[in-house]
């Protein structure tokens, strides 16, 4: 059973300056799915939120 996309994100990208942060980044999630953001510190999870 499909269930509504609560959050969807298309080719995000994410730039300061020269410094590219997302680059084409899609992101869907349906509801009642549970996610983590997992990565070292200072790679755009903060930014993404």
């Amino acid at each position: 059973m499909l269930t509504e996309a609560v959050i969807e994100i298309k080719a995000l990208e994410t730039r300061y300056g020269p410094m590219v942060i997302h680059d084409n980044l899609n992101l869907t999630v349906q509801q009642g799915e549970i996610i983590a953001l997992i990565g070292d510190s200072g790679v755009g999870k903060s930014t993404l939120l």
